[in-house]
């Protein structure tokens, strides 16, 4: 009887954990990241995550899709902007998506059970021969997961 009820507090014990691990295990199976967004940390933003209903496919479509979503002005607030994930200008100076192409990079998802291409582009102030040392990283994925993050100060 003892053994029964020890089996059961057991086995309920270990669904618990795996309940509990359920938010860490699912970016690292499913990603396209593997990773749970970062936090705030040194002079970086925290990373925003949105998820897009769209398919991309190359590099152009990427910088397609980035152009599409481009607002006027300084840096966003990217909590409270989907739409304008990046912004046309920073300062005076104008951020040229076409040109930013040939700092696009691609990678392959470190996800277990996901197996799509990631878009990866660094906007920095180099771009744009300022002496304020800035960047922003957007990640997206093939099925329009977008990671986005803004350091400055690096």
């Amino acid at each position: 009887m003892i053994k029964k009820y020890l089996a059961i507090l057991t086995l309920i014990l270990i669904l618990a954990l795996l309940v509990c691990m359920i938010p860490i295990l699912s970016y690292k199976l499913f990603g396209p990241f593997e990773k749970p967004p970062v936090g705030k940390g040194g002079n970086c933003d925290q990373e925003h995550r949105f998820r897009y209903d769209t398919t991309i496919k190359s590099e152009d479509e990427f910088i397609q899709f980035l152009k599409l979503r481009q607002l006027e002005g300084d840096l966003p607030n990217f909590e409270s902007t989907k739409d304008g994930l990046i912004p046309t200008n920073y300062g005076k100076k104008i951020i040229d998506l076409n040109k930013l192409k040939a700092n696009v990079e691609t990678e392959k998802s470190k996800a277990i059970f996901s197996n799509e291409k990631i878009y990866i582009l660094r906007i920095k102030n180099q771009d744009f021969n300022e002496t304020w040392p800035w960047m922003i990283t957007i990640k997206c994925s093939e099925s329009g997961h977008v990671s986005i993050r803004y350091c400055a100060g690096i």
